[in-house]
């Protein structure tokens, strides 16, 4: 309902099904050069993001990786697959998980590694200081 202004941060979500497997995304770029205070709420965003997929091993229930405000986690495949909060992260699981925090919205794709998550996504993603 209006035009893109330089200064605006955009958030967009976008996916993908080929031969039946679904795979996603999520992004938020400022629009221009970053303000300080656009390079400060992805700093904080960053600092989330890095504990949520830390914890994205074997063994960690999806309920406790929701448990933080903003976070979505379901399971990736033949579409979208949902998952009990009782569910515990196997190796060979995909999922995504989104996380929205300090106004800033991102998701992506990961495989459950035997010792931690691999990321899928290979689109860039914005960084705090850009």
């Amino acid at each position: 309902d209006r035009v893109v202004a330089d200064g605006d941060l955009v958030a967009m979500s976008a996916g993908v099904l080929l031969d039946g497997w679904e795979g996603s995304l999520a992004r938020t770029w400022p629009c221009g050069r970053p303000t300080v205070e656009q390079r400060d709420r992805r700093s904080r965003w960053n600092a989330h993001w890095t504990v949520l997929v830390d914890g994205c091993r074997p063994g960690a229930r999806v309920g406790d990786l929701r448990a933080t405000a903003g976070v979505a986690v379901h399971g990736v495949g033949c579409g979208y697959e949902g998952l009990e909060s009782s569910a515990a992260l196997e190796p060979g699981m995909v999922i995504e998980v989104e996380l929205e925090a300090a106004g800033v919205l991102g998701a992506d794709t990961f495989l459950i590694g035997a010792e931690r998550a691999e990321r899928l996504t290979a689109f860039p993603d914005a960084g705090a200081g850009e």
